[in-house]
């Protein structure tokens, strides 16, 4: 309705491997007909970086709960 849409998707490749792509979907106009164009990138480097920090943050939770 808005024209606009974007989220994240946990995709495959060709070869069956996952990843995590940032996708945008837009809607246009081309002559008379609406099209929608489609912009992806690759983010599964940043989700690892995420899930890492994540991890981390609730490994110094547990070692300063255990110390107090």
């Amino acid at each position: 309705e808005k024209g606009f849409h974007r989220f994240e998707w946990l995709h495959q490749d060709f070869e069956g491997q996952p990843f995590w792509a940032d996708v945008s979907l837009t809607l246009m106009s081309f002559g008379d007909r609406p099209v929608i164009f489609v912009n992806w990138r690759d983010i599964t480097a940043f989700k690892d970086l995420e899930k890492m920090l994540i991890e981390e943050r609730e490994q110094l939770a547990v070692t300063l709960s255990a110390t107090r």
